[in-house]
């Protein structure tokens, strides 16, 4: 699938909506912020046994190459551009390629509605759930971001958190840039993260 190429939105209309939360987790015109409503937050040794026992992982294709995804039935730990097994884990994951294609299909979308599960501390907290608040298409600062948490000193320590996502597109860090318009670091590379800001602003939602 070309970058510039719109979504299969057959994926998201399948979709019944039954009620009206379901409408705001599907109401991605607004923006990827709600797409998400809950993220499970966990403590390292829930994370772990969350590994042990129900985690999974696939490699599947997306618009932007192959894509690996860590996850369960309920939703998504960690989205990663390129192809990683997540070895660093110590656990032995099983793989399921066909429900990380659905997720993918439906991240790309715009109408994933599962949960996100992380371990995170108050203030990346804080800061990813205001990233996710970005709309699509649209970039803020790392300093503007900082303002919207309320601790406009602390632009270095919210680039620090927007560093640690591991959970690419549904928190999208990517839409974070330097004040001076430059595109910034990127986890996953300033390429990718140039591919991203450039697909958002030829797709419409």
């Amino acid at each position: 699938m070309s970058p510039h190429s719109k979504p299969n939105l057959s994926v998201c209309q399948a979709r019944k909506i039954g009620d009206r939360e379901s409408e705001l987790r599907l109401s991605q015109n607004e923006g990827m912020k709600s797409s998400v409503n809950k993220i499970n937050r966990l403590t390292q040794a829930e994370y772990q046994q969350w590994l042990n026992d129900k985690a999974s992982f696939g490699q599947v294709d997306s618009p932007f190459g192959v894509v690996s995804l860590c996850f369960d039935s309920s939703g998504v730990s960690r989205l990663s551009f390129g192809e990683d097994a997540f070895d660093e884990f110590g656990a032995n994951l099983s793989r399921d390629n066909d429900l990380a294609q659905r997720y993918i299909d439906e991240i790309f979308s715009g109408c994933f509605s599962g949960q996100l599960i992380l371990m995170a501390t108050d203030f990346e907290l804080i800061v990813w759930r205001t990233a996710m608040a970005i709309k699509f298409g649209e970039t803020v600062s790392y300093q503007a971001l900082a303002e919207r948490i309320g601790k406009p000193k602390s632009f270095r320590s919210v680039a620090s958190a927007i560093a640690k996502n591991r959970c690419g597109m549904l928190i999208p860090c990517h839409r974070v840039i330097k004040k001076s318009g430059e595109l910034g670091e990127f986890r996953w590379g300033r390429e990718m993260k140039s591919r991203l800001l450039d697909w958002e602003s030829h797709t419409k939602r």
